[in-house]
């Protein structure tokens, strides 16, 4: 695990520590765009101290190449601290990281997979997830607003808070429109 602060440099991890309100963002953030720095943004105004993670192993993907983490990290540098570890699950994440009790940031997509997920979960799984303490954020799509609140059921048991973002915008579509623009030069 190697926590980058945001001058592109190495920190001991054990600094988290001194985070108040740590919220840790998780994602492949390939590329970082607008909607994930107005979650930033948004979080820090209500006082949380946000670091972004990156798993450079993927779940059912390749693992990043050092290039490629080269080239994901750069976009941290100046704006944000980055944590890069080995644990593409949220399971694996909290267990790694649940010494600081972090509240874990996810965007409504990463909500809706992992909240229908936990759902099968048992035993010191579940009890794991029970600790956890959760932002959601919602998201705006093609004109409709995906309310992460609709995604729960009341059986939940471990802390969450909601925030709207009104932000249509997403990594997949971004690189998707990049891929078109190379194929018709």
């Amino acid at each position: 695990m190697k926590l980058i602060d945001i001058a592109g440099k190495e920190e001991n991890p054990e600094n988290l520590f001194n985070f108040s309100n740590l919220a840790i963002f998780p994602g492949s953030f390939n590329p970082l765009h607008t909607g994930h720095r107005k979650i930033f943004e948004m979080l820090t105004e209500e006082e949380y101290q946000v670091v972004f993670e990156i798993s450079k192993t993927r779940f059912q993907k390749q693992p990043y190449t050092d290039l490629q983490l080269v080239d994901l990290t750069s976009q941290f540098r100046t704006f944000a601290p980055l944590l890069i570890t080995d644990a593409p699950l949220f399971i694996q994440k909290q267990a790694l990281l649940e010494q600081f009790n972090p509240f874990w940031v996810m965007g409504y997509d990463t909500a809706k997979r992992w909240i229908e997920e936990n759902r099968k979960l048992g035993g010191e799984e579940q009890q794991r997830v029970n600790r956890m303490k959760v932002i959601f954020i919602g998201r705006l799509s093609e004109g409709v607003y995906h309310d992460p609140y609709n995604l729960l059921d009341g059986s939940e048991q471990y802390q969450y808070t909601i925030f709207p973002l009104h932000c249509d915008i997403s990594s997949t579509q971004i690189r998707e429109n990049r891929s078109r623009n190379q194929q018709s030069e």
